[in-house]
């Protein structure tokens, strides 16, 4: 009769392999850490067990059965000391198919590896970047271990050494990269119309996607009047404003190009992140540029 998880009993010392009445296989060969309670061995154990593994996998639809006895003669094959073990279970049924939670368990260790790409490229704060896998272009029949990450305009490709051969694939991965900023939000409602002042008004550090709108500065929004509605804990948005202007025509501000910074003169006013026409002091050829902070554009287009 098969022994259930429960009735297991640990030498003082030992570590506990405790059998499965049922496990499935996550690739084409079934591991020994497949078959058992993962919880009830230590650190050094599982590490030790990782590698050994009971032959191929049944075949999809089918099952196979492995006794303790096969278990017990594949670690002494290997040079591991059955002995050293206090076994519970005779027998585990085995079926084809990843474990569950297997395809999260990759898109974590993923995530854990760009991230860890991003910082040392950036040099950033860990506290400050969150990586979420969205979509993956193939999942391994097997567990996998990431050996390399690589990013394209609009995805990454990783490597991946899949077990027990550790043979590679590729995958294409679409990830979500998420970075703490400062963002101003609405401390209570504002009504259409309202006028907004600081009691309006508070700032919050949250996770925004790349490219997500966010204006983290705060006395730049004020006396501004809200067009829309907007709730309790939302963030507020050049768009759901008449912007009072920051940037005045005639007032001299310092723009900023992709290769230059440069003093210029406005043209005309602007609020944050409104673009207005400005010209460069020297030659009086406009250009164009966002508002980016008093005092400060970004240049969108220019003419020398």
């Amino acid at each position: 009769m098969t022994l259930l998880l429960s009735v297991m009993v640990t030498c003082a010392g030992g570590d506990a392999v405790v059998l499965k009445e049922k496990a499935r296989a996550a690739g084409r060969y079934v591991r020994l850490l497949d078959l058992v309670d993962g919880d009830r061995l230590a650190e050094p154990a599982r590490r030790g067990l990782a590698p050994v593994f009971l032959g191929r996998a049944p075949e999809e639809g089918q099952s196979r059965i492995i006794t303790a006895d096969e278990v017990r003669a594949e670690l002494e094959r290997r040079g591991i000391d059955p002995g050293a073990f206090e076994f519970s279970g005779d027998r585990v049924e085995v079926t084809a198919g990843a474990s569950a939670g297997f395809e999260d368990a990759l898109r974590s260790a993923i995530a854990f590896e760009i991230k860890r790409h991003l910082l040392e490229q950036e040099a950033s704060r860990p506290d400050g970047l969150a990586v979420r896998v969205l979509t993956l272009s193939a999942v391994p029949a097997a567990e996998a271990e990431v050996v390399l990450v690589h990013p394209h305009d609009s995805s990454w490709t990783v490597v991946l050494a899949v077990q027990p051969e550790g043979k590679r694939m590729e995958v294409e991965v679409l990830v979500r990269i998420l970075r703490s900023r400062d963002v101003v939000m609405a401390a209570r409602e504002i009504a259409p119309g309202r006028a907004l002042d600081r009691a309006d008004l508070e700032v919050r550090r949250v996770e925004l996607a790349e490219g997500d709108p966010g204006v983290s500065d705060l006395p730049s929004l004020l006396g501004s009047t809200a067009l829309v509605r907007i709730r309790p804990g939302h963030p507020v948005l050049p768009a759901d404003l008449r912007l009072k202007p920051i940037v005045r025509k005639g007032e001299v501000v310092r723009a900023a190009g992709a290769d230059f910074e440069v003093d210029a003169r406005a043209v005309e006013d602007g609020g944050l992140g409104v673009e207005i026409a400005l010209e460069f002091l020297n030659t009086k050829n406009r250009f164009r540029a966002k508002v980016a902070a008093p005092g400060q554009v970004r240049v969108t287009e220019e003419k020398r």
